[in-house]
């Protein structure tokens, strides 16, 4: 059985190949020292998701499952764990951006309630377009 848990730097071997695998530049063992930094993962090694908490906003960094694992409700449920510890330290949104061609992804986005709200027109350098998604959440956080 699957199970999302908080990241730890034991995780940061796996994490981060799979990361480089995605052509990502996460190095897990960094991103768990900056303060704001949140992190989760799915055993057995089977993808995760960064994110920074500033003030009230959840801020996604990295999203990634492993392409065998696709399709079968696993970055659902990375994106319900976030959004579950974001409310809980008192989040009102969450909010990142994405690459234009990324169509996986952005469905994904789209079928959890988040809205494009702008894009950053040749942001990356092979001139793709950023698009720029936020989920406001919805009532009070929980205690």
């Amino acid at each position: 059985m699957t199970k999302v848990r908080p990241a730890t730097p034991a995780d940061a071997p796996w994490v981060d190949a799979l990361a480089r695998a995605e052509g990502l530049s996460v190095e897990l063992t960094a991103e768990l020292e900056r303060p704001q930094a949140r992190a989760w993962v799915i055993d057995p090694e089977i993808g995760f998701l960064t994110a920074w908490l500033v003030a009230d906003e959840l801020q996604i960094q990295d999203l990634s499952v492993r392409a065998s694992e696709r399709r079968r409700g696993h970055g659902r449920r990375l994106l319900s764990a976030a959004e579950l510890s974001a409310r809980a330290e008192g989040a009102t949104s969450i909010t990142l951006e994405l690459r234009e061609g990324n169509h996986g992804a952005l469905a994904l986005y789209l079928a959890a309630g988040f809205e494009q709200v702008g894009s950053r027109p040749r942001y990356y350098d092979n001139g793709e377009t950023a698009l720029l998604l936020t989920r406001v959440l919805k009532g009070a956080p929980v205690p």
